[in-house]
């Protein structure tokens, strides 16, 4: 319980050293184990995350347009 305790601290203490945008990479990487993986393996991944991204949003306001434009106008 103790080692939990420690670790819980030391992370804290990190995190207080970091700007909000540093924290928020920090947390990306650590909530999906990018911090384990290479250069080349993140890069890649988050390559596949920004497509996926573009493609959601892309069809999401092409759907939007023309639901408002058979719904609303």
């Amino acid at each position: 319980m103790q080692a939990i305790s420690n670790a819980a601290g030391e992370l804290i203490l990190a995190m207080k050293d970091m700007n909000w945008v540093q924290r928020k990479i920090y947390l990306y990487n650590v909530t999906f184990g990018l911090f384990m993986l290479d250069w080349w393996e993140r890069y890649l991944f988050n390559t596949l995350v920004v497509v996926l991204m573009w493609f959601v949003f892309y069809n999401g306001s092409r759907y939007a347009t023309e639901f408002f434009k058979r719904h609303v106008w």
